[in-house]
C-alpha cells in the first residue's frame, strides 16, 4: 500500500503538471475510485501532452482484488473523452449500454464519449488490466473514416466495444506496453514521443482488428429485465434490504430475478445491493464521517452487520478505512 501510494504521489507531481482543470477532476475521480488498500502491486501512470488541453492518460493497473468471495462494481458512468482498457489477468463484466462484456486475457474495450457503462470486478483473483484515456481535443486532428475514428465512433452505442486480436497482433501489442512502462521508468531523451509512438503502433493494431469485423458477436445483449432491476437499484439501494421490492417493480418471481443476476452477472441481487452499499460507505468514510452515521446513511439497519460485511469486503474494519483515508 505504502509503495503504491508512494508511486502515485511521484508520479502526480511529475505528469500531471500540465493537465487541465477539467481532466485534474476525473485524475481525482480516479484515485477515490480505486482501492488502494487493495492494491498490492503497482499503478503507473504516464500523460502525454502536446499542449495543455490535449492529455493522453496511460495507466497500467495490477492488483489482488478482495479478500473474500464476492464482487466489486461501480455505478453507471459516463465521460467527456475515450477510454481504451486491454486486459491481461482477472475476472471482469462490463455492462455498456445495453450489452455485456466479459473480456479475458488479450482482449480491448473501447468506450467512446457519452457512452454509459458499469464495470465488474470478481474477487479472489489477480487483476491487471491497462486503461489508456483519450480526450476529444486528441480527436480534431484525427480524419473521420479513419481506422481509429472508426473504433470509437462508427458504431452503434453498446455495440462492438470488445475486440479480439489475433495472436501475432496481440503479442506486438503487449510488447508496445511493456516498451512504454521500460521508457517510463529509464526516463530516456525524447521520451514523449517514444511514448507516443509506441501508443500509436497499438492503436494501429486495436483499429485492424476492429476493422476486420470479426468480433461482431462477442457482445451479449442483456435482458430488458434485468436492465430494468439494475435502474431500480441504482435509484433505491439505500432503502432496500430484500430483493421482493425489485422483484415487484419488475413484474418477476424473486427466484427468477436472483437466476438472471447470477446467470448475467454471475452474483446475487443482495451481493449487488450491498455493494452499492459500500461504495455510498467508503466514499461517507472518505469524507470524515463517522462509523455509525455512514452505517444507517448508506443503508444497513445492522451495526454489527456492517462491521461484518465491510471487514468481510474491504478487508478493514469501517475505523481502519477511516483512519487509512484521512
Amino acid at each position: 500500500m505504502d509503495k503504491c501510494n508512494k508511486n502515485l504521489n511521484k508520479d502526480i507531481r511529475t505528469n500531471y503538471r500540465e493537465l487541465n482543470s477539467s481532466f485534474q477532476s476525473n485524475l481525482t475521480a480516479f484515485k477515490q475510485t480505486i482501492d488502494i488498500s487493495r492494491t498490492t502491486s503497482r499503478c503507473a501512470l504516464y500523460s502525454y501532452c502536446k499542449d495543455a488541453k490535449t492529455p493522453v492518460i496511460f495507466r497500467h493497473y495490477v492488483h489482488w482484488h478482495g479478500d473474500s468471495d464476492g464482487f466489486y462494481g461501480y455505478d453507471k458512468k459516463t465521460h467527456d473523452y475515450c477510454k481504451m482498457y486491454i486486459f491481461i489477468e482477472g475476472k471482469f463484466n462490463f455492462l455498456i449500454e445495453d450489452n455485456m462484456c466479459a473480456p479475458v486475457c488479450g482482449n480491448v474495450i473501447t468506450i467512446r464519449s457519452g457512452e454509459g457503462y458499469n464495470s465488474f470486478f470478481y474477487a479472489l483473483s489477480n487483476v491487471d488490466y491497462y486503461e489508456i484515456d483519450f480526450p476529444p481535443e486528441f480527436f480534431e486532428n484525427i480524419p473521420e473514416g479513419s481506422p481509429f475514428y472508426n473504433l470509437f465512433f462508427e458504431r452503434e452505442a453498446g455495440q462492438s466495444n470488445l475486440i479480439s486480436l489475433g495472436h501475432q497482433a496481440m503479442t506486438k501489442m503487449f510488447q508496445g506496453l511493456e516498451k512504454i512502462e521500460s521508457i517510463i521508468e529509464r526516463k530516456p531523451n525524447h521520451a514523449d514521443f517514444l511514448i507516443y509512438s509506441r501508443l500509436v503502433q497499438i492503436c494501429a493494431l486495436v483499429s485492424d482488428a476492429f476493422a476486420d469485423r470479426k468480433n461482431e458477436n462477442s457482445d451479449h445483449k442483456i435482458p430488458h429485465t434485468l436492465k430494468t432491476a439494475l435502474k431500480y437499484i441504482s435509484e433505491n439501494y439505500l432503502s432496500l434490504d430484500d430483493t421482493k421490492k425489485i422483484a415487484e417493480h419488475c413484474h418477476i418471481s424473486v427466484s427468477y430475478l436472483c437466476r438472471l443476476f447470477r446467470n448475467t452477472l454471475g452474483t446475487t441481487p443482495i451481493e449487488y445491493i450491498n455493494n452499492q452499499k459500500l461504495s455510498h460507505a467508503k466514499y461517507m468514510l472518505k469524507n470524515g464521517h463517522n462509523v455509525t452515521d455512514t452505517c444507517y446513511a448508506s443503508g444497513f439497519n445492522s451495526y454489527n452487520y456492517f462491521i461484518s460485511i465491510f471487514k468481510k469486503n474491504v478487508g478493514q474494519t469501517p475505523s481502519e478505512y477511516r483512519k487509512s483515508e484521512n
